[in-house]
């Protein structure tokens, strides 16, 4: 019924001789298939109390988002405005706006970035970053933010 196999019998075919493989040299790692993601800005100038003007500190900042938008031709901004919430609501807001015309202003004005690239918002002390307690919280809310589209 059963048999045993000796170590001369054997159930698999014989070996089979094969023609190494010789490797290839200049084998190139895939390449991912995502369309490229547009760059993206994110910068924040501050403000003193009450002021729109932007200060000489911040100028640089300002050179920065031009070179970027140079850069990315294709890509537009958003700059947004915003204030602590010392004073009246309605001036706050007012105040936001002139903050992010100013910024626009300096972008089309000094640096030569198309107007209709830009577009400007005033969020006036509707979207604090910082509290309002303190003068270094409302110092970081007197701020215009710009965002790359």
């Amino acid at each position: 019924m059963y048999s045993l196999l000796t170590a001369r019998q054997s159930t698999y075919p014989p070996p089979v001789s094969v023609a190494p493989v010789r490797a290839t040299t200049n084998v190139q790692p895939s390449q991912p298939s995502y369309a490229a993601q547009p760059a993206k800005l994110n910068l924040t100038i501050q403000f003193d109390h009450d002021k729109s003007h932007v200060k000489p500190a911040f100028q640089q900042d300002v050179a920065k988002v031009a070179n970027f938008l140079k850069q990315h031709p294709n890509t537009s901004a958003t700059i947004e405005g915003h204030t602590d919430s010392t004073g009246a609501a309605s001036y706050n807001q007012k105040l936001s706006e002139r903050r992010a015309k100013a910024v626009k202003h300096l972008l089309v004005n000094n640096h030569g970035i198309e107007n209709s690239r830009l577009s400007t918002i005033g969020y006036g002390e509707s979207r604090p970053v910082a509290t309002n307690n303190t003068k270094a919280g409302r110092y970081e809310n007197r701020r215009v933010v710009v965002v790359s589209q």
